[in-house]
């Protein structure tokens, strides 16, 4: 998510989140003014449309794929396991 910010940020967004990032003695408010920017840039839109994506082509894979009916419900509940929330995403 931070390779994508740094990718879609502007100039001043980009400069203000390398010295943020390379900060070893970041505060709160530090943490979030970069997650204000991370927002701002879209990245966290984008990652998330990314592994909703993803995680749709996994299931749609589980289809046709030739698992037992168990294995693959099973492989079904793992992605809501991993991804808490995705379907509200």
């Amino acid at each position: 998510m931070l390779a994508r910010a740094i990718e879609r940020a502007t100039p001043s967004q980009r400069d203000q989140l390398m010295h943020l990032v390379g900060d070893r003695h970041l505060d709160d408010e530090g943490v979030r003014t970069a997650q204000r920017l991370i927002a701002e840039t879209g990245a966290v839109t984008e990652v998330r449309q990314m592994i909703v994506n993803r995680r749709q082509q996994a299931l749609d894979v589980l289809v046709d794929a030739p698992f037992h009916e168990t294995g693959a419900e099973a492989l079904k509940v793992l992605t809501d396991l991993a991804l808490p929330g995705v379907n509200t995403w």
